[in-house]
């Protein structure tokens, strides 16, 4: 079996509908902590994907842009 390589574009288009959903939730509870003085500073993403490095790279620029100072972090099972 060969291992097939997505460009950036696929990967977006792949990856894009699930990372949205990520970040609306993030920032609603992001806003909901910060309201009562204890705004969090980590993301923890797990399970597979959390190896897709694409994705969490992408997913880590955006959260910079949404919820600054706000850091990804990854627990691979």
């Amino acid at each position: 079996m060969t291992d097939k390589k997505l460009h950036s574009e696929e990967m977006k288009s792949l990856f894009q509908p699930l990372i949205q959903g990520i970040l609306s939730l993030a920032t609603r509870q992001y806003a909901a902590a910060s309201q009562n003085g204890r705004p969090p500073s980590d993301l923890v993403i797990t399970g597979g994907f959390a190896r897709n490095s694409w994705a969490i790279t992408y997913l880590e620029s955006e959260v910079q842009k949404l919820m600054p100072g706000m850091k990804c972090a990854t627990e691979i099972a």
